[in-house]
């Protein structure tokens, strides 16, 4: 944990996730106090959810000048839209991106299919 919140702390970084709004962060916490930490939601507004930003896409949602991107995506966190999907499988037939199906969730593999997703992203959507 210590070499993944060295990372995870440092400012000069970005942290992007699928979801990483609506459960990542809960778990890193929980993990944090199962060790003995306080809470410390500190690096949050270095986040940026895939998740939240295939919701603004595909809901045709822009980010008001009195929200910051934080807030913005958390508006959109439980957003739910019908017939409008989000996930990752979703995603990356959406963009275009090869997957492997049965790889799914397997932790490195998605890391790579959300990178691919933002990366499609940043040209849709002005982060």
């Amino acid at each position: 944990m210590n070499k993944f919140e060295k990372y995870l702390y440092d400012d000069s970084y970005l942290i992007i996730g699928h979801n990483i709004l609506g459960f990542d962060v809960y778990i890193h916490s929980i993990h944090r106090i199962l060790c003995g930490k306080t809470y410390d939601y500190s690096y949050i507004n270095r986040v940026i959810d895939t998740n939240c930003l295939a919701r603004s896409i595909k809901n045709q949602v822009s980010n008001s000048e009195e929200d910051d991107l934080l807030s913005f995506q958390y508006k959109l966190l439980n957003l739910r839209t019908k017939n409008i999907k989000t996930n990752l499988k979703q995603l990356c037939k959406d963009y275009q991106i090869i997957f492997d199906e049965t790889r799914l969730h397997e932790a490195l593999y998605d890391v790579e299919k959300t990178f691919e997703v933002f990366h499609s992203m940043i040209w849709t959507k002005e982060i």
